[in-house]
């Protein structure tokens, strides 16, 4: 969305604007029927995919280290480290 362009990761950095795209997102969020709101958000999807606001052309794999008794550690979620535990040590 346009109202998210800034320098930082996981925003609109490439700072990609479509007032049609925004107005939808909008309207989207202001819903409560969850019809209505699935609607908005396919006409969403079909505008980036006739525009292709990006395309990756590279994908680097990201590599995490860490001990063998660390569970439940989801390095892709947004609660990386909410889910995790540690399994006692094992002398």
């Amino acid at each position: 969305m346009s109202t998210n362009i800034k320098p930082i990761p996981c925003s609109n950095c490439a700072g990609y604007r479509n007032p049609e795209i925004a107005r939808l997102f909008s309207r989207a969020a202001g819903t409560i029927d969850s019809a209505r709101r699935q609607r908005l958000y396919a006409d969403i999807q079909a505008s980036l995919t006739d525009e292709v606001p990006y395309w990756w052309l590279v994908e680097t794999d990201l590599l995490r280290a860490h001990r063998g008794i660390i569970r439940g550690l989801r390095a892709w979620a947004g609660d990386l480290l909410e889910q995790a535990w540690m399994e006692a040590e094992r002398p």
